[in-house]
């Protein structure tokens, strides 16, 4: 392994095959076991403990109702559970482990047996120096012998010993990341709220390496007490009573050790929590950086992170100060880990989802049966989300869930699934079942991939599904490098859920996220009487009441009860609270002109169908709606049918042309590339940004004070050599005159002087270096978050979240921990080395002789060595950022993995992902003892020659043999640690590698240029495309062709085309989050490239298609930089429908919203970004699909609020439903990144040979035989 990373690039495949024991599944499986029987065990404990408690309390034996509840532990708040067991996970670490680290330490402690064996040996050396006059015996050669075989004796026990330490740390790791991984599969909602996806990331890069970091100083807190036990017994004889001294000042340091580990304790947990908030934020920042870019918050959320950070430095330079006073900054990482195995231990006691909650019955004889259920999502709540639900599923039919907003549609489906808490009645379901979210989850992987899922590739079936979602259109738009949409991506949920084969199949409103012609071919083809899923039950929440003649039952979902179900004609002959939504759902579409004949023919039937039913009572407002919307329809359908001429073989021969392989979806559909390790040593860049960072006036003070302590601890030796070399201290027959005591006295003050200026430099120093340090962290935390945010979008779209996240979570912490420590470490053992060499040279000179050769072999070793621990650093920093990754795509998929039952396939893909990162960290520190060993053996050779010379030498004394052959002992051990902490400082450099190649990162174009625009620009909103072309990225083809047009101010523009015309370009263009390649766009008169960027995006408003919600309070999300005043929120939050809703919150303003907006529904979540948009309302507002996922009653809130709000402003809105934008002035419709026709709708229309007419084609508005 040495050999071929000196000699070539390492790659995976040149790892030896790992080791069983170290393998993921075996270390991940038995802790798994361990917890889940530690569980179990205080879960017992407390149930006996409870019962004895109520049998107390009651007098009697308690009741089975009584015992029942008992099993929820009665209530949280009963004194008598304060005594309860609580599941350990240390007890589960030390049974599991406890072993093999006993074995460990025994050989360290052989190793500890070894060392103080040389004390003895050398006095025996040092007595055959005084006594015997000629020197050149046998005797003195053979203790020089000795004193080497026991110097390699310690060598072999403490290499062996810390390499077997290494291999138990290395475990441990890996079986907590794999128990983290676990719960977060199963995790229920309630605890997410308590743990984000930031803090179980913070959980797995920094608590997880702190615990496993503590294993090498473990074997140090057991060993001391049996060195110092020892040292004590040897000695008692020449100090006799003195010794008692130096007892009372080992338990004053022991317990002084204890008082500041207390407040060290509390330091690093102020550290890890503001920590996890840093994580946390700035994992939700990069999510949605999007958002953040078009607001122009950048400056604002960089402050936000910046003054966590700022926090978090604060408490790390107190934990120095307590650190440096104490002068064990080294010994921390023991009891750091006690913080951190309770942080991990917390969320491992977090609440899980109930398994309980619904029951698989293979006799079942339906697909889903609910009987008196009641459900909610945080089981700390007091009120249910459904209640009362009775439901029975039939098999192999389609059911509709329809309702108003917030009614529990989702959540319908959610307690189907088990994710809900199940307070009381039953869930049976027969079968498998397969789920599609509301909002789509993609996995980094390719396209292929993610329909797959798992399953095993059929090339037929494949291309059969890939053709009834109707993705192949848009295989050429995502090899083209562009990121999918979220109609594609919820595409290719369906194939997802299709390709499962399930037997049940959930649908939470899939329709609303694709357009309409694309909505009613997925139907057709995948979810209706006809599709794929025809022998399949399917239940499927809809807003699309054209389709509900068109299914077996309907299930009317009103306030979190079922209000009633049947069949179509069933509910609507009832006049029931189905009649009411169906009227009131027509009502609201009278605003639009649907461009959908069929849909126009089905509303108008649906009206047919209410006029009919005798007992349907309308309101004569509702009258006079109805009137209106069947008059307005039956225009629509005179106008459309000029269009009827056409036929569809058009249409037919594009599928035709769409018609490539299915492994299109392969490899290439990869957009996000694995990361790449840099190669060759580290850069001197690197080292001169550190050094800079920390301060040279830092440095200097911080190395002069070591050097003047390092002279001061030489000197104080040799000053001991004197005292006892004095010949008239020497005379003991002085030792009761005045002379004789001051002399001793003399003696004593200078060298009490030397070790208390000596201790006073060294915490001096200690001050400035880690104060350096930590300032030299903040300035390159600082520095990489400030380029993150500067960087353009396409730095999002090609790099994970795991892989920025670990920039700034692992490789932070090395610099804020690791590095400062070992750094200290090394330059104290480096300067303490050359000490020793001095002493030893001055002494016996001769030593000079062996101290050469072994210096050049130390050399070539290094040389020779450091290549490999660079490269293998390297590798598994980037092996590492792939876990993160993936514990970040499973947390927001959880729901959807547990669904398909997936949980196993994925726990085997972290099983891969550890076990290759594993494999290099092993590899590396396999390659540390390798090289350790080695230069611990060429260390005792120079012991062995300062020991030979010594006992040969004829001119020295005893006290000068002690000295030299003392500094010769601590040589091996110091040139063991050198080497040891050289190679951390090796790949710990590799971390501030990484963080320095994400400072100098191209960033976009500035956020302010000394051109800045007018204050009130723009005063008209006028919009100018001039001659405009732009690509995603250097390379790509053009996705914008030269494009020219003219928007009046205050004029209302809809953007229509295909998958890949190039609407959302457009949006992206206008915020600049693409650069032109050529022309330029011009807003009131002015080139929008000669300003900043935020005077650009802080002038447009925009609603997008995927809500960003961040987990702060409602008032943060509105308005984070507190600019409007309550009474301007209320404002907003009214005219965006939310003001009931809000004010119905107990803390209103100040409601704390989950991660994602996660206790939101999705259209809540785009009523509050239309708030959002309201507060910073400008003379620009973009809708960039901004209704696709929402309901038809949500869509209608969001336009009508848009024409009232809005009514001065330019508006230009990518159409998702065409029909929303009929009313516009004018429609831009893209084709192919040009623009194919600018004109008013009716014109359009009349079109014929127009592609918006080809458009309406390919949707089937019209029919060829009419």
């Amino acid at each position: 392994m040495i050999i071929i990373c000196y000699k070539q690039t390492i790659t995976k495949a040149n790892l030896w095959n790992q080791e069983q024991d170290l393998k993921a599944e075996k270390n991940i499986t038995d802790l798994q076991s361990l917890w889940k029987s530690e569980e179990l065990r205080c879960a017992h404990r407390n149930f006996q403990h409870n019962v004895s408690y109520l049998k107390e309390y009651n007098g009697k034996e308690p009741s089975d109702e009584e015992t029942s509840l008992l099993h929820e532990n009665i209530s949280n708040d009963d004194d008598h559970l304060k005594k309860a067991a609580v599941p350990s996970l240390t007890s589960c670490l030390i049974k599991l482990y406890g072993f093999e680290w006993l074995r460990s330490s025994l050989l360290y402690l052989l190793g500890c047996g070894a060392t103080l064996l040389n004390p003895i040996i050398l006095r025996e050396i040092i007595h055959q120096v005084e006594i015997v006059e000629e020197r050149r015996t046998w005797k003195s050669v053979l203790l020089a012998v000795l004193f080497y075989v026991v110097s390699q004796m310690n060598c072999f026990c403490f290499q062996h010993s810390e390499q077997m330490m290494l291999r138990l740390a290395l475990k441990v790791k890996t079986s907590l990341i794999g128990i983290i991984y676990h719960k977060c599969l199963q995790s229920s909602n309630s605890s997410k709220k308590d743990f984000t996806t930031g803090e179980i990331l913070s959980l797995v890069s920094v608590d997880c390496q702190r615990i496993q970091d503590s294993f090498a100083f473990s074997q140090s807190l057991m060993s001391i007490w049996f060195i110092v036990a020892i040292g004590i017994y040897e000695l008692w004889e020449p100090l006799g009573i003195s010794l008692f001294g130096c007892v009372i000042a080992i338990i004053t340091a022991a317990v002084t050790n204890v008082l500041f580990g207390k407040i060290r304790q509390n330091y690093f947990g102020d550290i890890l929590a503001l920590k996890g908030r840093r994580v946390k934020l700035f994992d939700e920042i990069v999510k949605g950086i999007k958002i953040i870019k078009m607001y122009a918050w950048e400056v604002f959320y960089t402050e936000k992170v910046s003054f966590i950070r700022t926090k978090e430095i604060e408490v790390i330079i107190k934990l120095i100060k307590v650190a440096a006073g104490e002068g064990v900054i080294n010994n921390l990482t023991p009891f750091l880990t006690v913080v951190s195995l309770g942080r991990i231990q917390s969320f491992l006691l977090s609440e899980e989802v109930d398994a309980s909650n619904v029951q698989h019955e293979s006799e079942l004889d339906c697909a889903v049966y609910m009987k008196k259920g009641f459900f909610k999502w945080d089981k700390r709540s007091d009120q249910n989300t459904l209640k009362g639900i009775n439901a029975q599923f039939e098999e192999k039919k389609l059911i509709a869930v329809v309702g108003l907003v917030g009614s529990g549609k989702s959540s319908l489906l959610s307690s189907i699934l088990g994710e809900m808490e199940n307070t009381k009645g039953k869930v049976q379901v027969k079968g498998s079942m397969a789920y599609i979210t509301q909002e789509a989850w993609i996995q980094n992987m390719t396209i292929k991939e993610n329909i797959l899922f798992g399953k095993q590739y059929d090339e037929k079936r494949y291309n059969m599904i890939i053709d009834c979602c109707c993705l192949k259109p848009d295989l050429k738009v995502y090899l083209q490098g562009i990121n999918l949409s979220g109609g594609q991506k919820q595409r290719v949920n369906v194939a997802r859920a299709v390709y499962a084969d399930a037997d049940i199949y959930l649908l939470d409103d899939p329709l609303s996220a694709v357009d309409a012609h694309v909505g009613k071919d997925l139907f057709h083809n995948v979810i209706g009487t006809n599709g794929l899923l025809k022998n399949k039950t399917r239940i499927l929440v809809t807003h699309a009441v054209h389709l509900l003649p068109h299914v077996d039952r309907i299930v009317v979902m009103d306030n979190g009860q079922i209000s009633e179900e049947g069949t179509f004609d069933e509910l609507v002959a009832h006049n029931g609270p189905f009649a009411h939504f169906l009227k009131q759902h027509l009502v609201y579409e009278e605003q639009y002109d649907d461009d959908d004949e069929q849909i126009i023919q089905m509303n108008n039937e649906l009206f047919d169908r209410l006029e009919s039913a005798s007992d349907v009572i309308t309101s004569d407002e509702e009258e006079r709606q109805i009137r209106k919307i069947k008059q307005r329809r039956s225009s629509i359908r005179r106008r459309s049918s000029l269009l009827n001429s056409l036929t569809l073989e058009r249409s037919k021969s594009l599928s035709s042309s769409l018609h490539h392989s299915a492994h299109i979806l392969g490899d290439q559909g990869k957009l996000i590339q694995d990361e790449e390790s840099q190669v060759g040593s580290v850069k001197t860049s690197v080292f001169v940004t550190f050094i800079k960072a920390m301060g040279m006036t830092t440095i200097g003070a911080a190395f002069f004070l070591l050097f003047t302590s390092r002279a001061l601890q030489v000197y104080s030796n040799f000053w001991i050599t004197y005292w006892t070399s004095d010949s008239y201290l020497k005379n003991e027959t002085l030792m009761q005159t005045d002379e004789y005591h001051n002399k001793q006295l003399y003696y004593l003050g200078i060298y009490g002087l030397f070790g208390c200026l000596q201790g006073l430099t060294l915490f001096l120093y200690g001050i400035f270096l880690f104060t350096g340090f930590a300032n030299a962290s903040s300035k390159l935390h600082q520095k990489m978050l400030r380029c993150i945010m500067h960087c353009p979008m396409s730095f999002f779209d090609t790099t994970p979240v795991g892989r920025i996240i670990n920039r700034f979570s692992s490789d932070i912490d090395v610099i804020d921990e690791r590095f400062r420590r070992y750094s200290d470490f090394f330059i104290g053992k480096l300067t303490s080395l050359l000490s020793i060499v001095i002493v030893i040279v001055i002494q016996t000179p001769l030593t000079f002789v062996a101290v050469v050769p072994v210096s050049v072999l130390f050399i070539i070793l290094i040389r020779f060595y450091l290549p490999t621990a660079r490269q293998l650093k390297r590798i598994e920093a980037v092996t590492r950022s792939p876990i993160f990754n993936f514990f970040s795509e499973t947390i927001n998929g959880a729901s959807v993995i547990r669904a398909y039952k997936s949980q196993n396939r994925f726990v085997d893909e972290l099983y891969k992902r550890l076990d290759i990162n594993s494999g290099f960290y092993f590899a590396a520190n396999t390659a540390m003892g390798w090289i350790g060993i080695r230069i611990q053996s060429f260390g005792n050779l120079v012991v062995f020659a300062a020991a030979l010379f010594a006992v040969l030498s004829k001119n020295l004394s005893g006290a000068d043999v002690g000295l030299s052959l003392s500094y010769a002992m601590q040589i091996m051990m110091t040139m063991n640690a050198v080497i040891q902490v050289l190679s951390f400082l090796q790949m710990d450099l590799i971390s501030i590698e990484r963080i320095e190649e994400f400072t100098h990162l191209d960033p976009e174009a500035e956020w302010i240029n000394a051109k800045r625009p007018p204050v009130h620009w723009p005063d008209t909103g006028r919009l100018q495309f001039v001659d405009y072309s732009t690509r995603y990225r250097s390379g790509l083809d053009l996705v914008l062709k030269e494009i020219f047009f003219d928007i009046k101010g205050g004029e209302k523009i809809g953007v229509v085309g295909r998958t890949g015309a190039g609407k959302s370009s457009l949006t992206l263009s206008i915020f600049r989050l693409i650069e032109k390649s050529s022309g330029h766009i011009v807003i009131d008169g002015i080139k929008i490239d000669d300003i900043g960027l935020h005077d650009l995006r802080s002038k447009i408003s925009i609603l997008p298609q995927d809500p960003v919600i961040f987990s702060e309070s409602l008032r943060e999300n509105l308005d984070p930089k507190n600019e409007f005043s309550d009474e301007q929120i209320w404002k907003a939050l009214e005219c965006a429908h939310l003001k009931d809703y809000i004010a119905n919150q107990n803390q209103c303003l100040e409601t704390e919203l989950g991660e994602g907006g996660g206790n939101l529904s999705v259209g809540q979540r785009q009523l509050l970004c239309l708030a959002r948009s309201l507060l910073y309302k400008r003379k620009i507002l973009i809708l960039d699909e901004a209704t696709a996922a929402v309901d038809r009653e949500t869509d209608e809130m969001i336009q009508q609020t848009i024409r009232t709000q809005f009514a001065d402003c330019t508006v230009l809105s990518i159409a998702h439903r065409i029909n929303t934008i009929m009313d516009y002035d004018r429609i831009l419709v893209m084709d192919k990144g040009c623009i194919a026709q600018f004109d008013t709708p009716s014109s359009l229309l009349k079109d014929k040979r127009g592609v918006f007419f080809s458009l309406a084609k390919e949707a089937e508005l019209v029919h060829s035989s009419t």
